[in-house]
């Protein structure tokens, strides 16, 4: 339901459709001091489904120069 209620907040409806993540790869990702997964993107924004330090959930578009993939290894999130 907060993938429903993000894509209707995307910032840039002209980037074109959203386009998923595949399941059995969700790239995990670090935007700003929040982990989490892709979920979806488009050409310049990802959607980052994840929680912030005070483990707030949050599910928000951001520019895709700030979404940063991380190896598991150097993943914090839940």
């Amino acid at each position: 339901m907060e993938v429903i209620a993000a894509d209707k907040r995307h910032p840039d409806r002209t980037d074109g459709n959203p386009q998923h993540s595949s399941p059995w790869d969700i790239p995990l990702v670090k935007e700003g001091e929040i982990f989490g997964t892709a979920v979806e993107y488009t050409r310049s924004y990802g959607l980052v489904e994840g929680h912030e330090p005070d483990r707030a959930y949050r599910v928000e578009w951001f520019p895709a120069a700030d979404i940063k993939r991380v190896d598991r290894a150097d993943w914090h999130g839940k």
